[in-house]
């Protein structure tokens, strides 16, 4: 799904429930896709204004419409940063560390 995902110029996540890890995104940023995602939940939380993405406001679909044509006409551009899988994972037990402990 990765290599056809370059493919893509953007992805659009248009839902209205609040997603906790789409696989979609995930997918997307390790492609390098910005995705254009809803303001709520694990969407708004996963990709980061301007980094990774857009947000627009959920049920809107003036909002959506509004950042479509910002992105089609090139007002906004994003260029997703390389994936680091080895960062991702010393972030990760970066944090564990934190909330429990050095392990033995």
């Amino acid at each position: 799904m990765v290599g056809l995902m370059r493919d893509c110029d953007w992805i659009v996540m248009p839902s209205v429930w609040w997603e906790n890890a789409p696989v979609v995104l995930q997918e997307a940023r390790l492609s390098g896709v910005p995705a254009l995602v809803s303001n709520v939940g694990g969407m708004a939380e996963k990709v980061g204004k301007g980094v990774h993405g857009e947000h627009f406001v959920v049920a809107n679909p003036g909002s959506l419409a509004s950042r479509l044509n910002a992105i089609i006409n090139g007002d906004i551009q994003v260029t997703v940063p390389e994936f680091d899988l080895d960062a991702y994972n010393r972030g990760i037990m970066d944090n564990l560390t934190g909330i429990y402990g050095a392990t033995a």
